[in-house]
């Protein structure tokens, strides 16, 4: 894999770890919200290679679906691409991982978690 390959695959899987935190305290909600947006995205572009697995996954058990979100496979990789449960990211919590992956100091980082409120 590529330098900048290996920079965006790093940063999805750091999304996937706060989603998967997330998903932790209420797995079944988070998965049917999962499930429904999988089905619209079918509606809309079909039945995509991401979209006919995620389905499968989204449909067997959160340690199956946890495991595809924190994987380290190539698999694992393909599929974060189109991770139907990015959606639960806020944006802020998106830009403090942009920034933290494009090497911001920590207090740059404090300062703007602090005006963004995020812990």
């Amino acid at each position: 894999m590529r330098y900048r390959e290996q920079q965006k695959d790093k940063l999805l899987r750091d999304l996937c770890k706060i989603i998967v935190q997330r998903i932790e305290g209420n797995p079944d909600s988070y998965i049917r919200e999962a499930i429904r947006w999988n089905n619209e995205a079918q509606k809309v572009h079909g039945s995509t290679g991401f979209i006919q697995e995620w389905d499968k996954i989204l449909h067997s058990t959160w340690k199956g679906i946890r495991d595809v979100l924190s994987g380290k496979t190539e698999r694992s990789r393909w599929l974060r691409k189109s991770c139907p449960f990015q959606g639960i990211i806020t944006d802020d919590e998106r830009l403090l991982l942009l920034l933290k992956s494009r090497g911001r100091k920590a207090t740059e980082l404090a300062q703007f978690k602090k005006r963004c409120h995020i812990e």
